[in-house]
């Protein structure tokens, strides 16, 4: 892929990782579940992550062998789960 292509991945995740943040924070919250451990959050964001995955293909007109589940991995979800736990404190903070 083009790095440019690239930078756009990882630009759509972490706005996508912003936005899910808030309504993470807001849904914990509400439904008062306290404070997950780091497992159950590293699972909860790869759930609200893996979508992305279909609607970057979707997105940039990629097929499932030009950007693969590991591809995936390394150029959207990282930067995504980084950001949204990052977010997700500020805004559990605030």
């Amino acid at each position: 892929m083009e790095q440019d292509v690239d930078r756009k991945i990882g630009l759509l995740h972490a706005l996508y990782a912003v936005v899910a943040a808030f309504f993470t924070d807001s849904i914990v919250a509400s439904l008062n579940l306290g404070n997950l451990n780091l497992l159950n959050t590293i699972a909860l964001g790869f759930l609200i992550a893996y979508p992305m995955m279909f609607l970057t293909r979707l997105l940039f007109k990629r097929s499932k062998e030009e950007f693969r589940f590991k591809d995936w991995i390394m150029k959207g979800f990282f930067l995504f789960l980084a950001t949204w736990i990052m977010m997700w404190t500020v805004f559990h903070n605030f």
